[in-house]
């Protein structure tokens, strides 16, 4: 049974998977209007774009980023905030 143990993961590990999984979130809301099938409704399909994007762009913008303030894990909301 000792070779079923999963190791364990360290935080930044585990951050930057969080990152790569945001990414693909964001990747399917660009694709989802054409994979989807609602591509001929304008609202919609740029509200999925956009969102996408900006997820896209969030996810990897931290990609690099210790997992909280100075290196230290904390709070996403003492992180977003500067405090």
């Amino acid at each position: 049974m000792e070779s079923l143990k999963i190791p364990k993961l360290r935080g930044g590990v585990i951050m930057k998977l969080r990152g790569n999984l945001n990414a693909l979130i964001g990747v399917w809301f660009i694709i989802a209007p054409w994979a989807i099938g609602y591509s001929d409704q304008s609202g919609a399909l740029w509200s999925s774009i956009i969102f996408g994007i900006i997820q896209v762009i969030v996810s990897l913008w931290g990609y690099d980023k210790p997992a909280g303030i100075h290196g230290k894990t904390g709070s996403p909301r003492l992180l977003v905030s500067g405090l």
